[in-house]
């Protein structure tokens, strides 16, 4: 079973590593679809199809969550939806030598990629007070 915003703190989403878990929980918690997600530890049979929707694994024949938290095209696509649903303000600062920062509504995440970023800031958001 994947964590959900609600069992997570924020030190934990700030210190959540890009990976699989972080997709299914991006799944999980926006798309409202915890899966079943492809279990095996393989590179994407198709990377350049990590755009958002997700594709079935050649071997064990279950889904793939796209990449939203390596793939910035993914994570791009998510910040626009999410943003425009919730009318929230969306913004990404990037600065030479400095980590990306990510502005999603009242919530700031910085993480060393793009889509890192993004997906922590939009995580935050959906923390419960």
């Amino acid at each position: 079973m994947v964590q959900t915003t609600a069992t997570l703190t924020r030190e934990q989403i700030l210190g959540m590593p890009a990976g699989r878990k972080m997709d299914a929980l991006i799944e999980e918690v926006f798309f409202d679809d915890a899966g079943p997600w492809c279990p095996c530890d393989l590179d994407d049979p198709a990377p350049e199809t990590r755009a958002g929707d997700p594709v079935i694994h050649p071997l064990c024949h279950l889904r793939i969550s796209p990449r939203y938290s390596t793939v910035d095209g993914a994570a791009y696509k998510t910040l626009i939806r999410i943003a425009g649903e919730e009318g929230l303000s969306a913004m990404l600062s990037i600065e030479p030598g400095k980590a990306p920062v990510a502005n999603v509504g009242d919530e700031t995440a910085s993480a060393p990629t793009n889509a890192l970023a993004i997906c922590r800031a939009l995580l935050l958001g959906k923390l419960e007070d």
